[in-house]
């Protein structure tokens, strides 16, 4: 597999730490909420299915994640009230 080099400018790196910093304070007020973000990994756990099938689940839309990767407990129940129809 080939290497991919990236270059990125320090305006460009601190637009990213904020957007990412945004993304996370977004997470902890739903959080806050009742609206819990987990992981790839829990929420396989909790669906009794493997990591690489909630992963294909994402990928395909039929779990939403959000711009840092976590799955909500919305989305979760989104996806499990879908499931069941």
């Amino acid at each position: 597999m080939a290497q991919r080099i990236f270059m990125i400018t320090e305006e460009d790196l601190k637009k990213d730490r904020k957007a990412i910093a945004i993304e996370a304070i977004r997470e902890y007020e739903k959080n806050k909420n009742g609206n819990k973000p987990y992981y790839i990994n829990q929420v396989a756990k909790l669906l009794n299915k493997s990591p690489y099938t909630i992963k294909k689940l994402c990928e395909n839309g039929f779990i939403k994640r959000t711009a840092s990767g976590m799955i909500t407990q919305a989305a979760l129940d989104e996806y499990l009230n879908n499931e069941n129809k």
